[in-house]
């Protein structure tokens, strides 16, 4: 269980400094195209971070060669308990 809690904080810590990164860089008025690309770069690493493990599992599965109706099922299943995962209750984690 402890490894699932690092988990959850390294991608919180993630989330975290881009926000702060980017405020800062949204108070210095120029620089705007490196704004918007770490606006960009941010927005696709915390959606790849929320995606990506039900997909990387899916295909983990039919690798193994199970039947695709199951990996569909699996993979709905965990993206949401993944969901579940690493949007806390507490708010003590923001």
């Amino acid at each position: 269980m402890d490894i699932l809690y690092r988990c959850r904080r390294c991608i919180f810590a993630l989330v975290d400094w881009e926000w702060e990164t980017l405020k800062v860089l949204k108070r210095k008025k120029k620089n705007i195209l490196l704004r918007s690309l770490f606006a960009i770069f941010s927005l696709f690493s915390i959606i790849f971070s929320i995606f990506a493990p039900p997909f990387i599992l899916g295909s983990l599965l039919t690798a193994l060669g199970v039947p695709f109706a199951i990996v569909d099922w699996t993979q709905l299943i965990s993206f949401f308990v993944w969901l579940w995962f690493i949007f806390p209750q507490e708010k003590s984690l923001w």
